[in-house]
């Protein structure tokens, strides 16, 4: 399976585009957002990466993208700004209407599901010990709550 280039909108601000990479496995949308990008994060951190291309090869329709001013997307993040929710929902909007799991990095890997129309928020998280297994296991736990998602 190839990712593919891709942008959209985040919710409700048309004339920004966001780039993301889709890995198009047919099933449950996942969306993998990275951590702030005042602590590097953008969407080809190491973690991303692995959760997106774990979700895209268990079956997802698996989403990665840059917030607004991170790499090629528009707009602008100002020193403290927290991250968008627009930027998450308009990732979210992109997938499609069925439900969807959100993934994000920010302060540890956090699964969360979000029902089409939501208005996402973000929560914080703990990243406990277990480096990659945690990791691994965080991924398949992805595969299994998308799988689930599109049974419901």
């Amino acid at each position: 399976m190839r990712e593919e280039r891709v942008s959209f909108a985040p919710r409700g601000e048309p004339a920004l585009r966001l780039e993301g990479r889709l890995l198009d496995g047919g099933g449950a949308p996942l969306v993998v957002s990275h951590p702030h990008p005042l602590h590097g994060g953008t969407m080809d951190h190491p973690v991303v990466a692995a959760i997106f291309r774990a979700g895209g090869g268990a079956g997802s329709r698996a989403l990665r993208y840059n917030f607004r001013g991170v790499g090629a997307s528009t707009g602008r993040l100002a020193p403290g700004d927290p991250l968008p929710v627009a930027d998450l929902a308009g990732a979210l909007d992109f997938l499609g209407p069925a439900p969807a799991v959100a993934v994000c990095t920010e302060s540890g890997p956090i699964l969360r599901k979000c029902n089409p129309g939501d208005t996402p928020r973000w929560e914080r998280g703990t990243s406990g010990p277990g480096g990659t297994r945690q990791l691994s296991r965080t991924a398949s736990s992805a595969a299994r709550a998308t799988a689930a998602a599109a049974r419901a």
